[in-house]
């Protein structure tokens, strides 16, 4: 199965590409004028591999991030939840093409069922992307805002950082709840607000322990990264959400 997703999104067709080139100019459109984006911080995004790590509250934040970001679609991938984002749906299906999206099997774990896609195959697939070049976008609170308040983060985010020695932007999304929260079908006019912070380095290589898995401050290390990365986006939220 990871060979499936890895193939996915090695592999360039012509659909592909046309469909990414798509959704960029669908972008452009809808970001300029119906829903205009401001970013501040632009400049903090590193030149090399990243992770965007925003808070999450509408459909509408992978492209915004992208949008606001200045760069291709096909420079990010996006982690989503497989039970969702992988259903055998048509649409979804069609959407894949527009985004390169990697799964995350949330579901198993509530249920104590084995998972069908460890988190461990989610790194492998995002290690390749990396290597190629490209950036990943994750969202730590896990899934969409019912009431656009920032959710406690989840581990996903520092161990991505760690385990791939790459840099994570925080970012905070202000506008996207308002334009098409959870459950709304259609999103309506609202002026879109992304800031970039600083990046977060890791505070050393995980690919370079011998036994990451084993290290007595493994847990120490992926709990302080974690709070860092939720307290950078809180003051984000705290100094430009609130006067928007």
């Amino acid at each position: 199965m990871v060979e499936c997703f890895i193939n996915e999104i090695t592999v360039k067709t012509f659909s592909k590409n046309f469909s990414q080139i798509l959704f960029r100019l669908i972008c452009k459109i809808i970001f300029t004028i119906y829903a205009p984006v401001h970013s501040l911080g632009k400049g903090n995004l590193p030149t090399g591999p990243f992770i965007l790590c925003s808070n999450h509250s509408s459909h509408l934040d992978m492209g915004v991030l992208i949008h606001a970001s200045g760069r291709l679609s096909s420079d990010f991938a996006v982690l989503v939840a497989m039970d969702y984002w992988f259903k055998a749906s048509f649409f979804k299906k069609i959407f894949r093409n527009f985004l390169t999206l990697i799964p995350v099997d949330r579901i198993s774990k509530k249920k104590n069922k084995k998972k069908i896609f460890s988190f461990e195959n989610t790194i492998n697939v995002c290690n390749v992307f990396v290597k190629n070049k490209g950036n990943l976008i994750i969202y730590p609170e896990g899934s969409r805002s019912q009431n656009g308040l920032i959710q406690p983060f989840k581990k996903g985010a520092a161990i991505l950082a760690l385990r791939l020695n790459i840099p994570i932007v925080p970012v905070y999304i202000h506008g996207c709840f308002k334009a098409l929260p959870k459950g709304r079908k259609l999103m309506k006019p609202a002026n879109i607000h992304v800031y970039f912070e600083k990046p977060i380095y890791p505070p050393y290589d995980a690919t370079k322990l011998e036994d990451f898995n084993a290290t007595s401050f493994k847990e120490e290390a992926i709990n302080r990264l974690t709070s860092k990365i939720e307290k950078k986006v809180r003051n984000l939220k705290k100094t430009y959400g609130v006067n928007i």
